[in-house]
């Protein structure tokens, strides 16, 4: 005798077993249970409040069987409807209690299948109402959350203004190099609403932030970019304009050492000229003498 033959017998015996297994389950379950306790706390309640919650109960658990309707069309499959309503009806009972192991999946696809369907469409079935029951948590999660928003700890709202301040800045950075002053300065505006910090020690925040834009790649000209900036800032940043030579010259010393080490002249003489504007007092600076005396030698060789 084969395993065919043998296929039929121990079929049985598997449904057997499981259902076995399911009413150990229940019994488990069953016996863990305080019933005295549960009676006297459903006791409790209002009568019209336990009706109200019965009847919620009752639509809500026939909306999450219509699932499985749902699935029927999906799938195209010809059980009919009452019939569908059934099974899901007793799948997600085990489902809510037993877990989805044995609700939502391995009965259901034993019901499926014992009713005539095959096993990639009972599959089928099986995905849709996982994904469509997560996508409705999903979707009511999201509107509770929009609804009645918690309140967030202090912490993590200074985390969220750093978070829009750093997004107004670098929209700040990108409308400058894009010639959007009034842009530019609105965003400079908002972040610095977002975080105060910034106007700290005369906006020395602020400063290395409009220094640090100069290494992005799309800036070309540096000390260009830089003139922009501090000829088109927000009115209350006066004390920083007030510094503008002097910020942009030492922007200008960085380019011009920068150039220097990697031996390209040309941008280290540009860099000269440019800081005779800003602050020709700096050239009074030892390196920055034999800098100059040594670019220009470099023409003579």
């Amino acid at each position: 005798m084969n395993w065919r033959s043998r296929w039929p017998l121990l079929r049985r015996l598997l449904t057997v077993a499981f259902l076995l297994l399911v009413a150990g389950l229940l019994l488990r379950y069953a016996r863990a249970v305080d019933w005295s306790e549960v009676g006297a706390s459903i006791a409790a309640y209002p009568r019209p409040r336990l009706a109200l919650a019965a009847a919620a109960a009752l639509l809500a658990y026939l909306v999450y069987c219509h699932l499985d309707v749902l699935a029927r069309a999906y799938t195209g499959h010809l059980l009919g409807y009452w019939r569908v309503l059934g099974i899901a009806l007793v799948c997600y009972a085990f489902n809510l209690n037993l877990g989805a192991w044995v609700g939502g999946i391995g009965l259901r696809l034993r019901l499926y299948t014992r009713w005539g369907l095959s096993a990639p469409t009972a599959m089928e079935i099986v995905a849709h109402s996982m994904v469509t029951n997560w996508l409705g948590y999903l979707w009511v999660g999201g509107a509770v959350l929009a609804w009645a928003p918690p309140p967030l700890p202090e912490a993590w709202t200074r985390r969220r203004e750093r978070a829009y301040s750093e997004a107004y800045l670098r929209a700040a950075a990108n409308a400058y190099l894009a010639g959007e002053t009034g842009a530019a300065q609105q965003h400079l505006e908002r972040a610095i609403d977002l975080q105060p910090a910034l106007l700290t020690d005369d906006a020395r925040p602020l400063a290395d932030r409009f220094s640090a834009w100069t290494e992005l790649p799309k800036t070309r000209d540096p000390v260009t970019f830089l003139e922009t900036i501090y000829r088109h800032l927000p009115p209350r940043l006066d004390s920083l304009r007030r510094r503008r030579n002097e910020e942009i010259g030492r922007v200008t010393l960085r380019r011009i050492f920068d150039s220097y080490q990697v031996g390209d002249w040309t941008q280290t003489r540009t860099a000269l000229r440019q800081l005779v504007r800003y602050r020709p007092a700096w050239f009074a600076r030892r390196g920055v003498a034999s800098i100059l005396i040594r670019s220009y030698l470099s023409l003579a060789g």
